[in-house]
């Protein structure tokens, strides 16, 4: 917020413009850096949503080669086979569990993130709204003081 205030408050040491200029001056100014740290800080929550969509496609991908492997096994006793087979059909799960382990955690910190994010530039909003309301009635009561002097 600091930065956000100083960078929107630039405008007003200039002494060539007038009162409405300043204040739209520090509007786009506090809106533009608002716009850079929302940029910044949000840079990497597109890999995060990466990692949270990709990981349980991955993970089933994985089971469904497992599974074509598993009725590889050769021929025997129907009891056998049906173990090896029950024990290869068990072993093919490892993989979505393992996805699923990654993605749904990756999932939630992207919605938390997300979420944290949209509060954080509401803030920024709210600062410089309430910056340029401050200095639209400092220069009223500036005006106000210039027209009517106490000597």
């Amino acid at each position: 917020m600091p930065v956000l205030i100083e960078l929107g408050l630039s405008p007003v040491a200039a002494p060539h413009f007038a009162d409405a200029e300043v204040l739209d001056a520090v509007l786009r100014s506090t809106r533009r850096r608002a716009a850079i740290i929302h940029a910044e800080m949000s840079r990497g929550l597109a890999g995060l949503a990466t990692v949270a969509s990709t990981a349980s496609f991955l993970g089933v991908m994985l089971t469904c080669y497992e599974i074509v492997n598993a009725f590889r096994v050769g021929g025997g006793e129907k009891s056998s086979v049906m173990a090896a087979l029950f024990w290869y059909l068990s072993e093919a799960m490892i993989p979505t569990g393992f996805a699923l382990g990654v993605a749904i955690p990756a999932f939630i910190m992207y919605h938390l993130f997300s979420a944290r994010l949209a509060g954080i530039r509401m803030e920024m909003e709210a600062a410089g709204l309430a910056l340029v309301n401050v200095l639209s009635l400092l220069l009223v009561l500036r005006a106000k003081q210039e027209a009517y002097p106490i000597e």
